[in-house]
């Protein structure tokens, strides 16, 4: 209970916080009066069966890390996770909420997701990426993972992708623009020490700005240039890999990028991320499709559920009557609906059906806020929220 009062919705009268007047966690307004007051029925929207919202932005302090300038951004954060779903209690969702409340408009615009493992012993990593599934990954450089913090010899592999992002600059969705690692060292191939550093490793580009390039160690002059440092699979002897080159474990830190964005004044922007752990695969050069097999279980989970399974460019907005409802809900769309999915606040798909009126029966539902994916007969898809009202 104390969660509830705690969320920081707007306006909540049990928080003593001088931001609160504006939007912050979201929440669903049983009264409407746009204030987060739990004494009059108002509760989180959260997502999963577990979730931690926060709230930063880079306006408040001295960028000590970067030394570059603040571009005037709030991100919102939600991180949430399932026990219910048995494949994905090893994994942690993440979605990142971006507005952009400066006067400037960006472009050339791109997010990183920077990861330092640390897999158990940290001098022993080596990493990956696999493109398909916009995924970048961590496992053991060797057969036993050393130290009072290794694993031993059940070693696990780690991984986090890119499920869903913005339509980037070009008008596509390419999800990880670029993947690239470095070590805690002082060479070329280190930590990024400028501003301009940082943005180049977002480019996929060495920091001293040289292109990477296939193989080896992707420092070689006169080979094919590539944003995605070693995308093949460990065991595989013709992959590219840290185990084929073969290269020392080290400790490795590693950038995913998305992009790149126009940003302009004013905009938000939403990307939602993954984390995964396959537990005890072992030592030296494992295989990575267990991750793989997660990670398009994810992205299968995310659309389905989350989202849609069809291609966003297909996704209308609509709105539905009345609204609340307590058993019939209208659609408010000329087009022919031939199905809908109702979705509660946790992403559980809980009404699925074909219908072939303007209307779909939902007395049947729980009072509570709802999400529905209306499909029509042309193709298209008609995302609405609605309110079922406890009155059948």
């Amino acid at each position: 209970m104390m969660e509830i009062y705690n969320w920081p919705g707007k306006g909540n009268p049990h928080l003593n916080f001088e931001h609160l007047n504006q939007t912050m966690a979201p929440f669903y307004d049983v009264d409407g009066d746009d204030i987060y007051n739990p004494d009059n029925g108002d509760y989180p929207i959260i997502k999963g069966d577990q979730a931690v919202w926060w709230i930063i932005n880079d306006l408040g302090n001295m960028h000590t890390e970067t030394g570059g300038a603040a571009f005037g951004m709030e991100i919102k954060k939600m991180a949430y996770a399932y026990a219910s779903d048995q494949k994905l209690k090893s994994s942690t969702f993440l979605e990142v909420e971006i507005i952009n409340k400066s006067n400037n408009n960006y472009k050339n615009f791109l997010l990183g997701q920077w990861v330092d493992f640390d897999l158990g012993n940290y001098l022993d990593d080596f990493v990956g990426c696999d493109t398909l599934n916009a995924l970048g990954y961590v496992y053991n450089g060797d057969d036993f993972d050393e130290t009072i913090e290794g694993f031993g010899y059940e070693i696990p592999i780690q991984g986090c992708q890119f499920l869903d992002v913005p339509p980037n600059f070009y008008g596509t969705k390419n999800k990880m623009f670029a993947f690239v690692y470095y070590n805690g060292d002082n060479t070329f191939i280190s930590n990024p020490t400028s501003t301009e550093h940082y943005y180049t490793y977002l480019k996929g580009l060495w920091k001293n700005g040289s292109s990477i390039t296939v193989g080896g160690s992707g420092t070689q002059a006169n080979k094919p240039v590539t944003k995605y440092m070693f995308s093949g699979n460990p065991p595989d002897p013709n992959g590219w890999s840290e185990c084929s080159v073969p290269n020392e474990p080290g400790d490795r830190r590693l950038i995913m990028s998305s992009g790149k964005y126009k940003f302009a004044s004013g905009e938000t922007k939403t990307w939602t991320l993954a984390a995964h752990t396959i537990h005890n695969v072992g030592g030296t050069c494992p295989d990575i499709k267990p991750l793989i097999d997660r990670a398009k279980y994810a992205k299968v989970f995310y659309d389905r559920f989350l989202l849609t399974d069809v291609d966003d460019f297909s996704i209308e907005s609509t709105t539905l009557y009345p609204n609340p409802t307590s058993s019939k809900l209208y659609f408010n769309t000329t087009a022919s609906i031939k199905s809908i999915e109702v979705f509660d606040v946790y992403g559980k798909r809980i009404l699925q059906k074909n219908i072939n009126s303007n209307y779909v029966n939902v007395n049947g539902l729980s009072k509570g806020l709802y999400y529905a994916n209306l499909f029509s007969n042309d193709g298209k898809v008609y995302k609405a929220k609605f309110i079922k009202s406890s009155i059948n």
